[in-house]
């Protein structure tokens, strides 16, 4: 009770001296036990909090604390419902700070080395620790039961508090190569990543982040998709999880390029990307792994309103620690274009796009939190002109639950439960005058009608287990999916169809209900053999059964190694196999195709050596796939860049007998500065397919690329430039002329040109205001600066002549200068 009186005392003397904001010197304790009483939460040492120790504040407010605490060589930061006091300032070599979980609290009696050394400190009951290293280019080791081990530069441990991750998150991917994570906020656990600066600074097509990805090295892109094509691979081999529960269709105008992510990504904490042997918990795709997590839990309580050329949003964020702990976070975002034709310089009409995104966890206990999330996609594209009309809606919502529990110092287990619903209309008509696009009229010259409708229920339960140094994971996935699909065409191919073995005239009509599970279990260990060698052995088995093909069945085994040739030397390796067979709304309908294929195979082997000073990073690494069992697909043989390319001419299906991928690449990041930090990457290439006994290129098939990259900031402001190179994308290039009863061996004509270089210069900017509380930030990107016209692929135009048929080609520019500005306000 005296305790309570003396806090009353201590606000109503602070409010009377300080009337109209008059500063006052106070005891450091007294203010924050004021704000405790308030209901906020601290986390400090009375050796740095005291009644000894005075500040001068206008008032009694979080805000004013964070302005004083500097005067006496303090700083305090947000760490979940906790705010930590600790020392702005540490004596040379000397590094002290706090140990915390996810959730804020205290880790007690953790273990602190200098990695080699014998030097060992353990934390205190309120996670305090001190160390001393020889020097500051040593490293510090942290180790807790129950979560993962760290390994943190000096620089990074003496950024209070350092955070260790719960055997849920265990790092068991290290061992694994060709992973980059891609932080909204700082990461304290990766080996190779882009800082959370570099996720937000890099130019990006309509400033979305997430296309940061195709800038990585072994990505194909001529910056249109936000899809990557990675290592050679197909679109479609990529893996996309939200909290852990795969998304379809995670990008919007996916009927056109795949233009935009569907996740705002300022909501995102962090997404590891993965361009090849990745671990076993992945399954059921052959090249890469998208793995975002949104942020668990809420740090800070913020709405933001923006608004850009491109799109406008709002999301809000916040937690409430009164009952049961909970925080939220809130995001809608609404496409602003009429027409991207000056973007993409082709006739879109009008593309529309929609997103919304909810998530709110519960902490059921200091070993238990429950979260509810959900995102609805809406895409609507539509073009009208003399000659066509078409359309394409594509609605998805997923909806879903986690649960994750520590079940003891050990063991820990996640269970994730999500429903899908997903539904899709594509329509074109190829017709002479004016008629209603929903009315299907076989009579026109040309029509397509497809509905596809998707219902999936999955449940995933992971886990993990750590003991001593080895950590072991394992975990199961299985769902129900059905499928419905209504399908209607006439294709009129013309003289293109049949030059190239095909029909002219093509007509389709399909009604198909599909369902049936499928699902899998995984292991992965990791076991560290002795101080330097390490190796993560992990296999799959998956299963699929669909009520319109065979049940299939397949193992994976992977293995990779870590070794440690020096304290700053890493060499990483692994092989493995890879199945991806086809989803639900995979199934080639509009092409002509009522049946899954088997599940097709990859073989990966990699190996990388990285090296790592304070301010320099460098990593080299050759890979190698080798396809099998390859589901016929189709291409556009010419031009990729239409609305439904199903109904163009140079529409054609390959078979692949086998394909081949292999290539190297070099990366190096480097701090220039405090505030100047610089990356250059460069990767060859070389990916092919064997289609009726001959090795045929892949159009994405990039030899060679290169990428640089600047990036300033100093407080408030914010520049970076990117340059991006690489040998262009090929095409077919067809005979001048051609007799009328001619044919063409596809196999000789396919991608045997390739196109003239691609090259972009793109600028970024922003610079932020504070006004009070408030900050109204102003943000500019430029794509193409140059004005570089990028070419990606052919149109022919054909003129018939007597008993002759001349074939003159145009090519398809695409990314013409693209400027986007914007403004977000932050409160």
């Amino acid at each position: 009770m005296f305790k309570f009186l003396r806090l009353l005392v201590l606000i109503g003397g602070v409010l009377i001296n300080l009337p109209g904001h008059a500063t006052s010197q106070i005891s450091l304790l007294d203010v924050v036990e004021a704000l405790q009483a308030k209901g906020h939460r601290f986390l400090y040492s009375s050796d740095l909090v005291s009644d000894q120790v005075s500040v001068q504040v206008d008032e009694i407010s979080i805000r004013a604390l964070q302005i004083a605490l500097p005067q006496v060589a303090l700083k305090m930061k947000r760490v979940g419902l906790l705010w930590v006091v600790t020392t702005a300032d540490t004596a040379k070599h000397k590094v002290s700070g706090y140990l915390l979980s996810l959730d804020g609290d205290p880790i007690k009696e953790a273990i602190i080395q200098v990695a080699g050394g014998n030097q060992v400190v353990h934390s205190r009951h309120d996670g305090y620790f001190e160390i001393v290293p020889g020097s500051e280019n040593e490293k510090l080791e942290f180790r807790a039961p129950g979560f993962q081990k760290q390994v943190l530069s000096i620089q990074m441990a003496q950024e209070s508090p350092v955070i260790l991750l719960p055997n849920s998150w265990i790092e068991s991917m290290i061992v694994t190569g060709s992973r980059y994570r891609l932080p909204l906020q700082k990461d304290f656990t990766s080996t190779l990543y882009l800082s959370a600066d570099e996720m937000q600074l890099v130019p990006a097509l309509g400033g979305d982040s997430l296309r940061v990805v195709t800038t990585l090295p072994g990505v194909s892109s001529v910056g249109v998709s936000a899809k990557p094509r990675i290592r050679g691979g197909l679109q479609d081999e990529l893996l996309v999880l939200l909290d852990g529960v795969e998304l379809i269709e995670p990008f919007h105008l996916s009927d056109f390029q795949s233009v935009f992510s569907t996740i705002d990504d300022r909501t995102i904490d962090s997404v590891d990307f993965y361009t090849g042997g990745f671990p076993a918990r992945y399954g059921n795709r052959m090249s890469g792994v998208m793995d975002i997590s949104t942020a668990m839990p809420i740090s800070e309580p913020q709405t933001e309103v923006g608004l850009s050329l491109f799109s406008s949003f709002i999301n809000t964020r916040g937690y409430d620690d009164k009952g049961i702990p909970k925080d939220w976070i809130l995001s809608l975002r609404r496409g602003n274009l009429a027409d991207l034709s000056n973007i993409t310089s082709s006739d879109w009409g009008e593309p529309k796009y929609l997103d919304a995104f909810a998530r709110m966890g519960l902490t059921l206990s200091d070993k238990s939190n429950l979260y509810f999330g959900a995102v609805a996609v809406v895409d609507d594209v539509r073009l009208n002109n003399d000659e066509e009309k078409a359309a394409s809606k594509i609605d998805t919502v997923h909806l879903w639950s986690r649960f994750d529990h520590q079940i003891n110092d050990s063991l820990y287990t996640a269970f994730v439960f999500s429903l899908l619903e997903n539904e899709r209309e594509q329509t074109q008509r190829i017709i002479p005058e004016a008629n209603d696009i929903n009315e299907p009229d076989p009579e026109v010259p040309g029509f397509l009608d497809y509905q596809q409708s998707i219902q999936r229920v999955a449940l995933r339960n992971d886990y993990s287990l750590v003991f001593d140094s080895n950590q072991f994971e394992f975990g199961l996935q299985i769902e129900y999916v059905r499928g419905d699909y209504d399908y209607q065409s006439k294709i009129d191919r013309g003289f293109l169809g049949e030059l190239l073995g095909g029909e002219q005239q093509v007509t389709g009509n399909s009604d198909l209900d599909v369902e049936g599970w499928s699902g899998g279990i995984y292991a992965s260990a990791q076991v560290s053999v002795n101080s330097k060698l390490t190796l993560q052995p992990g296999i799959r088995w998956d299963f699929q059964d669909y009520s319109n093909v065979e049940f299939t069945e397949h193992a994976s085994p992977r293995v990779g190694l870590l070794y440690d040739l020096s304290q700053n030397i890493n060499l990483r390796a692994s092989i493995g196999r890879f199945y991806q067979p086809q989803a639900m709304n995979e199934l080639q309908v509009v092409d002509g195709i009522n049946h899954f294929f088997e599940p097709q195979k990859s073989d990966q082997a990699i190996v990388s050596l990285e090296w790592e000073s304070e301010r320099l990073q460098f990593r080299a690494e050759a890979y190698y796939k080798r396809y099998r069992d390859q589901k016929p697909r189709f291409e556009n043989l010419f031009n990729t860049f239409v609305l439904l390319p199903q109904m163009e001419p140079d529409r054609i299906m390959l078979k692949p007998e086998k394909g081949l991928v292999k290539g190297f690449e070099i990366e190096s990041r480097m701090d220039l500065t405090d505030q100047l930090s610089g990356q250059i990457r460069y990767g060859y290439m070389n990916a092919k397919d064997r289609i009726n006994g001959r090795w045929v290129p892949r159009r994405w098939s990039q030899r060679h690329t290169a990428h640089a990259g600047l990036f300033w900031r100093q407080d408030d402001f914010n520049f970076s430039v990117g340059m991006s190179w690489h040998t262009g994308w090929r095409s077919s290039v067809l005979p001048a002329s051609l007799a009328l009863d001619d044919t063409l061996a596809l196999e000789k004509i396919i991608n045997n040109k390739e196109l003239k270089n691609y090259f972009s210069v793109d600028i970024s900017a922003s610079k932020t205001w504070l006004i009070g509380k408030t900050s109204i930030t102003l943000h500019a990107d430029v794509i193409n600066l140059l004005g570089r016209n990028n070419i990606a692929g052919l149109e022919y135009d054909i003129d018939e002549r007597g008993e002759r048929v001349f074939l003159n080609p145009n090519k398809k520019k695409v990314l013409p200068l693209a400027p986007s500005i914007g403004v977000i306000i932050s409160f």
